[in-house]
C-alpha cells in the first residue's frame, strides 16, 4: 500500500501541481486516488446514483453516491480540506470524462464523529448548488436501513485502479463482493488497528476481486441494483488475499445523514 500511495501522490503533483497534492495526504489504507480490480464495465443506467468527484479542472479522485436532487454521499476522507468552489461533481455518465452534466457544489459536511487515524466514521456529503435533474442515467440511489449480512451479495463500483498501484479506468466498472465475517476481517487487520464499529468488509480469501484507489467515497449496494449499504472507505492494498475492502456501514449513519439533508 506505502508503494501505492507513493505512485498516487506522484502523479497527483505532476497533475495538479503543489498545493492541490497536499489535498490528497491521507493514511496509508485510504483508497483516495484508485479503482474497481477484476470488474467489468457497467451498462448505460445501471448504477445511475454513481457520481465522479473532481477538482474543478476536471481531476478526478473520488466517487460519490447520489441519494436526493441536492445531495451526494461519500466519504470524509475524501472531502478533507477541501473547499467547495474546488471541486465539481460529475453525474449521469460512464465516462468521467465525459460528463452527462456538472454540478458545483454548495457545502461539505463531514460526519462528527470522524477519526482521521481509526477511520471511524468515514462519511461525508456533500450538497450541489443546484438540483439534479433525474433521468435514465441519472437518479437518487435508495439507502440501506440494515447491516448486510455475512455473505451478501453486493456490488462496488469506480473509476478506479483496476490492478494495485495502476492507472485509473476512463469508464465505469463494478464488481460483485460478498460480505465477509466481519470479526474474521477485524482480526485480519489487527496490525492496521482492527476494523472500526461502523464499518463491514466485503470481498473473498481469495483476493482478485476489490474497490481500490480511486474508488473511495463510492457506493457499495445490494447486487441487482438495490440498496447502498456501504461507501468504499480503505483496505490493504487491493484485492490481496485475505484482505477484503473495507466500507462505511450507512445503516449505522442514517439518522445522521437523514438529520444533516432532511431526505
Amino acid at each position: 500500500m506505502l508503494a501505492k500511495l507513493v505512485i498516487i501522490l506522484a502523479c497527483v503533483s505532476l497533475a495538479l501541481g503543489g498545493a492541490r497534492n497536499q489535498k490528497l495526504y491521507g493514511p496509508q489504507v485510504f483508497r483516495a486516488g484508485e479503482k474497481i480490480v477484476g470488474g467489468s464495465p457497467a451498462a448505460p443506467g445501471e448504477i445511475p446514483w454513481q457520481v465522479s468527484l473532481q477538482y474543478d479542472i476536471g481531476f478526478a479522485f473520488c466517487g460519490g453516491s447520489i441519494i436526493s436532487d441536492r445531495w451526494i454521499l461519500t466519504a470524509a476522507h475524501c472531502s478533507i480540506n477541501l473547499s467547495p468552489s474546488e471541486v465539481r461533481i460529475i453525474v449521469g455518465t460512464l465516462e468521467k470524462d465525459n460528463p452527462g452534466a456538472v454540478h458545483e457544489v454548495a457545502n461539505i459536511t463531514i460526519s462528527p464523529n470522524f477519526n482521521y487515524f481509526t477511520r471511524t466514521g468515514d462519511i461525508a456529503l456533500w450538497q450541489t448548488t443546484v438540483p439534479i435533474v433525474f433521468n435514465a442515467n441519472t437518479s437518487a440511489a435508495a439507502l440501506s436501513s440494515v447491516t448486510p449480512a455475512t455473505g451478501e451479495l453486493t456490488t462496488t463500483s469506480g473509476w478506479g485502479d483496476t490492478t494495485e498501484g495502476g492507472s485509473a479506468s476512463d469508464v465505469l466498472l463494478k464488481v460483485d463482493v460478498p460480505i465477509f465475517d466481519y470479526d474474521q476481517c477485524n482480526a485480519t487487520y489487527v496490525d492496521f488497528g482492527g476494523v472500526p464499529s461502523d464499518q463491514i468488509c466485503a470481498g473473498i480469501l481469495e483476493g482478485g476481486i476489490d474497490s481500490c484507489q480511486g474508488d473511495s467515497g463510492g457506493p457499495l449496494f445490494l447486487a441487482g441494483g438495490g440498496a447502498v449499504v456501504g461507501v468504499a472507505s480503505w483496505g490493504n492494498g487491493c484485492a490481496n488475499p485475505f484482505f477484503p475492502g473495507v466500507y462505511t456501514d450507512v445503516a449505522q449513519h442514517l439518522d445522521w445523514i437523514r438529520s444533516t439533508t432532511g431526505i
